[in-house]
């Protein structure tokens, strides 16, 4: 997102490459300096290129995904590398320490100059440190991976917390309107209206 003074940056990338594609493009757009950067989980794919971003950009994640950091990111390096295969730039990576840290069910915003940026943790959606972003004054909102494509996906439910999930993902429901437009963890852009998974049902735990 860029305001009038700086911009705030949603995930790093995978690897030093593809961190220098997303900067390269961030300056073909503004000459306003990235100042913030959000990981809203600590997936490889979302965070690893913390190392590779200039000194002055102030990180910010959730305490739950820095503690998972620093005490799991060689596992982690190895998931990510038998998805994505060896030789890749994961296997430098080190861990980053964050600037900021959200605690559970806690928030923020930002002001990048015009533009105020919210960040908030509504609860356990894909893992236990999961970070919504929002700019209320272009009606946006990117979800990371606990929505990570357009309807019919569903959340990647690697740690099994269904009910958790469920709740979470209403509460997101219902705190914007049905006209914000969605940024998923991956794929393109979507809407409240077009992603049922939004608004999950919620089923009988068990035959009545």
């Amino acid at each position: 997102m860029i305001g009038e003074n700086s911009v705030l940056v949603i995930e790093s990338k995978l690897n030093a490459r593809l961190n220098a594609q997303l900067f390269a493009l961030i300056a073909a757009e503004t000459d306003n300096p990235v100042q913030y950067l959000v990981n809203t989980s600590y997936h490889g794919d979302h965070s690893y290129g913390n190392q590779h971003v200039p000194d002055s950009v102030i990180i910010i994640k959730h305490a739950n995904a820095a503690a998972y950091a620093a005490s799991y990111l060689e596992e982690d390096k190895a998931f990510m590398i038998q998805n994505f295969g060896a030789g890749r730039g994961i296997e430098e990576v080190v861990n980053t320490n964050a600037d900021i840290l959200v605690g559970e069910g806690g928030s923020l915003s930002v002001d990048l100059g015009g533009v105020s940026v919210d960040i908030r943790d509504f609860g356990f959606a894909q893992t236990g440190g999961d970070l919504f972003v929002s700019v209320a004054s272009a009606n946006v909102l990117w979800t990371g991976n606990p929505i990570v494509a357009q309807a019919p996906a569903v959340p990647w439910l690697l740690d099994v917390h269904l009910v958790d999930t469920r709740d979470t993902l209403q509460a997101v429901y219902d705190a914007f309107d049905a006209g914000t437009t969605v940024v998923p963890g991956h794929g393109p852009v979507a809407d409240m209206a077009s992603m049922p998974a939004l608004k999950p049902e919620t089923p009988p735990l068990r035959p009545s």
